[in-house]
C-alpha cells in the first residue's frame, strides 16, 4: 500500500514538473511577443513624421508661448507623433517651460531601454518560479 501511495505521489510530483514548464514557456512566449510588440510600435512610431503637423509647429517658433498654448498644440499635433512631441519640447525649453509640464512621451532609447529590462526580469523570474521550485524540493 506503501509503494503505492509513493508511486502516486512520484506521479503528482511528475506532473506537476511539466506542467510548471509548459506554464513558463508558454508565459514566457507570450510576455516575450508582448516585449517585441511594443519595441515595433515604438520603432514604427519614430519612423513616421508628418511634416505638415511640423510644418504648423516649426511656424510658431519664434512666437513666445504659455504652458496652456503648447498643451493645446501637444493635443492637436503631438498625440502619437514622436517628432511632433520633440518640436513641441524645444518650443519648451525655448520658452523657458519645463517639460514637464506637459505630456511628452520618454525617447525611444528610454522606452527600449525599459523593454529591455522588463524582459531581463521576466526571465529572471520564470527561473526564479521553475528552479525555485526544484530546490524547495531538495
Amino acid at each position: 500500500m506503501r509503494k503505492k501511495t509513493e508511486k502516486k505521489e512520484e506521479q503528482i510530483q511528475f506532473d506537476y514538473d511539466v506542467a510548471i514548464v509548459k506554464a513558463r514557456k508558454e508565459a514566457a512566449e507570450k510576455a516575450g511577443e508582448s516585449i517585441e510588440d511594443l519595441r515595433e510600435r515604438e520603432i514604427s512610431r519614430v519612423g513616421r513624421i508628418d511634416r505638415v503637423s511640423l510644418a504648423k509647429i516649426n511656424a510658431i517658433k519664434d512666437i513666445p508661448l504659455t504652458t496652456n498654448g503648447l498643451r493645446v498644440i501637444l493635443n492637436k499635433h503631438g498625440v502619437s507623433n514622436y517628432w511632433a512631441q520633440r518640436s513641441i519640447a524645444a518650443l519648451c525649453e525655448s520658452n523657458g517651460i519645463p517639460q514637464t509640464s506637459l505630456n511628452i512621451d520618454a525617447s525611444p532609447d528610454t522606452k527600449l531601454s525599459v523593454l529591455d529590462g522588463l524582459n531581463s526580469q521576466l526571465e529572471k523570474m520564470l527561473e526564479h518560479i521553475y528552479y525555485g521550485h526544484k530546490q524547495n524540493q531538495i
